[in-house]
């Protein structure tokens, strides 16, 4: 990244905000997904229960 060598520390903290952002977005869509997908396993269940 060229913006912390030109010490332009905006874009690099947006750029450490975009990527917070993006991977938790990708965590929530994992938990959506394990959730439709899994749904019938019944260790999955005694799992959400333990939680």
């Amino acid at each position: 990244m060229n913006a912390r060598e030109f010490l332009q520390t905006d874009v690099v903290v947006v750029a450490i905000i975009l990527y917070a952002i993006l991977g938790k977005l990708a965590d929530v869509c994992a938990q959506l997904l394990e959730r439709l997908w899994l749904r019938w396993n019944p260790a999955y269940h005694l799992q959400e229960a333990n939680a």
